[in-house]
């Protein structure tokens, strides 16, 4: 749900995280399509607008799925004009239509220089 003036709710946005009510968001955002490592080495997909804030959530134990399988590493990202096909990627590794070895191929030849501004 997107208000007249510009304001979502937290609720429609997944991958704010549940610390936000309301986020101010562009109407058209660049997505990001992630996955992270946990300590438990299986691995946590997701999507957002906002990578370096939803980072934070996560390390800081604010996401309840990755809260008891810190610390979590980021060890693959990709950008996308929307949102939306941001979360059709994240959908895509969660519903098996990518398969575990195409998951892991990506990661290992994922160029890590990559990953250094969201360290």
């Amino acid at each position: 749900f997107q208000a007249e003036d510009g304001i979502r709710d937290a609720q429609e946005s997944r991958g704010l995280g549940d610390v936000y009510k309301r986020q101010i968001l562009p109407p058209m955002s660049i997505g990001y399509a992630y996955i992270l490592r946990c300590n438990d080495d299986r691995y946590y997909y997701g999507s957002t607008n906002d990578l370096l804030q939803r980072l934070r959530c996560h390390r800081r134990a604010l996401v309840k799925s990755t809260r008891r399988r810190l610390p979590v590493r980021l060890v693959w990202c990709e950008q996308h004009e929307t949102l939306e096909r941001a979360r059709r990627r994240e959908y895509s590794f969660k519903n098996g239509r990518t398969r575990q070895k195409a998951i892991e191929n990506l990661i290992a030849t994922f160029p890590p220089d990559k990953l250094t501004p969201f360290a």
